[in-house]
């Protein structure tokens, strides 16, 4: 399963936000123009979660 984020940024913030969020496990999946504001770019970011890990002896429910 995966999880995704969306962030808006300056242009001149974009690279030093994706390398961030890339240090949490997530990776870059789109980056497209901010039309709505007129400026930066917006970042959409994806990142694998895993399945609830059951402690030892529990059902996993």
């Amino acid at each position: 399963m995966f999880e995704y984020k969306v962030v808006d940024v300056s242009v001149k913030k974009a690279e030093d936000e994706m390398n961030r969020w890339a240090k949490e496990g997530w990776r870059v999946i789109a980056v497209s123009p901010n039309i709505a504001a007129g400026y930066g770019v917006v970042i959409t970011l994806e990142r694998q979660t895993f399945p609830h890990q059951a402690p030892s002896g529990g059902f996993g429910f």
